[in-house]
């Protein structure tokens, strides 16, 4: 029995090894895959450190040359956000007038067409006028 028992438990290591390999194969593969990241970001990373060196030597500005070019920008970007704003402001008015008149229009169309319907079906079908009129008569009696 102790042979048979044996045998069970070595077969069941023997199936769970196969499995334990994929498995250490894929965090292999997931650790490699990582590492390559962080590598290519590393590389990114340097890349724009040199570019941004690369920059500051072709334009040599003071404290004071900075600051100033700060107080520029904000005040151009400042007028920039008002003229966005104020364009905004005036394509939303135009779109609420465009939304109501083609409201009006829609309206309009949708109006007229149920009357041309109506006079389209009414001179078809004549007697059904006639039939509906008598129906409402005695329903009122």
């Amino acid at each position: 029995m102790t042979d048979n028992t044996t045998k069970t438990e070595t077969s069941e290591i023997e199936t769970s090894s196969p499995e334990n390999q994929i498995d250490s194969n894929q965090d292999n593969a997931k650790k490699d895959y990582a590492q390559s990241i962080q590598v290519q970001v590393a590389e990114v990373k340097q890349e724009l450190l040199q570019r941004i060196e690369a920059l500051k030597a072709q334009f040599p500005l003071t404290q004071d040359d900075l600051q100033s070019l700060k107080e520029t920008l904000k005040t151009e970007l400042s007028a920039i956000l008002e003229d966005v704003t104020q364009v905004s402001k005036e394509i939303k008015q135009d779109l609420t007038e465009l939304s109501a008149k083609h409201k009006e229009s829609l309206t309009a169309t949708i109006q007229r067409t149920k009357d041309h319907t109506l006079d389209a079906w009414n001179k078809l079908h004549p007697a059904d006028k006639t039939e509906d009129a008598t129906k409402s008569e005695e329903k009122e009696v």
